[in-house]
């Protein structure tokens, strides 16, 4: 019997019912065939998981990742299917193997959302966010987006040495300007603003710390920050664009194949973008004019060897190898470093604050200890890197501890498994399938964390010697691991190794926000109403 609308002409023949119907059988038999025998039919997880991708992208979408991958692996174990073909891991053992710089695992498409597209029109109308800049409509992939491992080397090769810890430090005194301008804005702010009382002045830091990270990117990247602080405010909208960007990335890269359809596809992006409200808040044509005029302005010669900023740097390696280090090249590394540079780095230093205020006697033993080294003469008007380091020996516990407890990626880093499979315990997982471990699993581990995993306890990283601490340090997962870990890590440890001190030497803040603050977990766990009462100290104020 033929399909039929009211008017009685067939809609479909029966040929055509009949193949329709057998094609639908044929594809619900394959769906259940790989959801109950197929070759990871053996392993636990959701129901909906063996079929779709649902769990994943309503975990992404909820705001609650970290939560939602802690409780399934609590309730299924160590292996889990979150999808017909993903598998998440908990076994900090696994990292190495998965992760390690000998790894064969490439990145999975999940990091094609975050990628450019191919454009007809102009810059403005790329990506919403990207770290792959779009120049003269043609998408260069990024350090962070690029799966092949070979490109990855190539391109890494060219800016890695930038990225050191020594090549970084040489550009403290940049970081000290920025750092001297957030003391002085917030003191003069506490003189002028309203809501002072004798608790001191209310302020929201978690914003003021997006700012402080934003513009020393900028200070280090060329030597001219985007002026966050000294507005006060996200004036042009990057902050929130940025926001925008990294949800869809986090929710889309869960189902890759839909991003050609939707903001992958030029038409629609171009279409989008031209929506006023979603205009004013496009970070990239920001970004893009910064460093299209940096470019255009800079020589290599503006700078001393002693202060030389990423453009400068790069400036030079264009004039030695301008094949390797071209100007698209040039485009794309500052691209990863100003859209992708601050958001960690920002939480990373929510995180240490409020939980040192959550916790009064971490921050009175941390506090103590700046206070003796400054007592002591030992500390510059703005701490040098080094000075934290040796004076301030506490500190670099607290950093690893707020960082283990909330790590700044809160999806799993997704990597395909390669010729051969991997055995994992008692399961197989064959060639193909999509491999990922969350920071936020395996840094609450209690096996290798103690049954206080959950709590904050800087003094669990204290140096013993004892083979436990080798076993933490092999399961923390903050930065990534291997070749594809964090090429900013250098760039954030230095900032929080300095600010941190300065900011507890020079101020005192308590909390003044709701009971917890809120965290939002897309692509990142980010923080907000992270309300304080700060107040200066008394001691003598930075002058240099």
């Amino acid at each position: 019997m033929a399909f039929t609308m009211d008017s009685g002409s067939a809609l479909l023949s029966p040929m055509s019912a009949g193949l329709f119907l057998v094609s639908i059988v044929a594809y619900t038999g394959y769906v259940c065939y790989h959801a109950f025998l197929g070759v990871l039919a053996d392993l636990p997880g959701p129901f909906t998981a063996r079929f779709t991708n649902f769990w994943r992208v309503k975990s992404a979408a909820s705001g609650k990742a970290p939560a939602k991958f802690q409780n399934l692996h609590r309730k299924y174990g160590s292996v889990v299917r979150v999808g017909p073909s993903h598998v998440s891991v908990s076994d900090p053992a696994q990292i190495p193997v998965i992760y390690g710089i000998s790894s064969k695992f490439t990145k999975s498409p999940f990091y094609n959302v975050f990628g450019g597209c191919h454009s007809t029109l102009s810059i403005d109308a790329s990506v919403l966010i990207t770290s792959d800049p779009v120049i003269d409509n043609k998408v260069y992939r990024s350090i962070f987006t690029l799966q092949s491992q070979s490109a990855h080397r190539i391109l890494k090769a060219s800016i890695a040495q930038k990225y050191s810890l020594s090549s970084l430090l040489t550009l403290e005194p940049l970081v000290d300007t920025v750092t001297r301008n957030f003391m002085s804005t917030l003191r003069e702010r506490s003189q002028t603003a309203p809501d002072t009382n004798i608790a001191g002045t209310r302020l929201d830091l978690g914003e003021w710390l997006q700012f402080y990270a934003f513009d020393v990117i900028g200070a280090i990247t060329f030597s001219r920050t985007f002026g966050f602080i000294d507005d006060g405010k996200d004036e042009r909208g990057v902050l929130r664009g940025l926001e925008g960007g990294l949800t869809y990335g986090a929710v889309v890269g869960q189902v890759p194949g839909a991003h050609p359809w939707l903001m992958g596809n030029p038409v629609l992006q171009n279409t989008v973008l031209k929506i006023p409200a979603i205009a004013k808040n496009n970070p990239v044509p920001i970004v893009y004019q910064m460093i299209k005029d940096q470019l255009a302005s800079r020589t290599s010669s503006e700078q001393t060897s002693t202060r030389e900023d990423f453009i400068t740097f790069m400036k030079k390696q264009h004039e030695k190898d301008p094949e390797r280090m071209s100007e698209a090249t040039m485009m794309n590394h500052m691209f990863v470093n100003l859209l992708a540079g601050s958001d960690t780095t920002a939480i990373s230093l929510r995180t240490i604050f409020y939980l040192l205020m959550k916790n009064p006697h971490v921050y009175a033993k941390l506090q103590a200890e700046i206070d003796d080294a400054d007592a002591a003469g030992l500390l510059s008007p703005i701490l040098t890197y080094a000075e934290a380091q040796t004076h301030v020996p506490y500190l670099a516990l607290v950093i690893k501890e707020a960082l283990r407890i909330h790590p700044a990626v809160a999806l799993p880093l997704e990597r395909i498994v390669p010729h051969g499979g991997i055995q994992i315990n008692s399961h197989h997982i064959p060639a193909g399938t999509t491999i990922g471990i969350n920071a936020w699993v395996v840094h609450y581990d209690t096996a290798v964390f103690g049954e206080d995993a959950y709590s904050f306890r800087p003094e669990r990283w204290e140096d013993d010697g004892s083979e436990r601490l080798k076993v933490m340090e092999r399961s923390f997962f903050a930065f990534g691991h291997g070749s594809r870990s964090c090429i900013g890590k250098n760039i954030s440890l230095m900032e929080m190794g300095k600010f941190v001190p300065q900011f507890l030497r020079e101020f005192e803040i308590t909390w003044d926000g709701d009971e917890e603050w809120k965290v939002e977990s897309n692509w990142f766990a980010k923080q907000t109403n992270v309300f304080v009462r700060y107040k200066s100290r008394e001691r003598k104020a930075s002058t240099s």
